[in-house]
């Protein structure tokens, strides 16, 4: 039975499941990974992802009722941006550039949902009254 105690170990994810294994080296020098093959519970701590909307009606959105304009915000961003990239190679410029407008206030509604959505994520989710606010490095 292989045991990975002094070894680096490594795990992978592959068609829905995850793999454990370690490395290590051989007599000549060659490393090579090697699945576990022990049985060891572990505890997997993972961020959920929204399911894809589809044609089936009766599955509900994930997402909040107050962000499902930020949905409609960010389709209709990407629509101008994409009309207006036709519109500019057809050359009609100054309505491309009118679209342009119209696309960067979509875009602002939508990050502005970011904002609030993130702040609505992280604020009294663990029973506290302190709101956590995300930062990026």
């Amino acid at each position: 039975m292989a045991t990975a105690e002094n070894y680096t170990k490594y795990y992978w994810i592959k068609e829905g499941t995850i793999g454990i294994g370690y490395i290590d080296e051989d007599s000549e020098g060659d490393t090579n990974l090697n699945a576990v093959d022990e049985v060891k519970e572990i505890t997997v701590h993972y961020g959920r992802k929204t399911s894809v909307f589809g044609t089936d009606l009766s599955v509900f959105s994930e997402i909040p009722p107050q962000f499902h304009e930020a949905l409609v915000a960010r389709v209709l961003d990407k629509l101008y941006a994409r009309r207006a990239g036709i519109l500019a190679e057809q050359g009609q410029v100054e309505v491309a550039q009118a679209m342009l407008a119209l696309v960067r206030y979509w875009r602002g509604e939508w990050k502005n949902y970011l904002r609030r959505g993130s702040a609505f994520a992280n604020k009294r989710k663990d029973g506290t009254a302190y709101a956590i606010k995300p930062h990026t490095y």
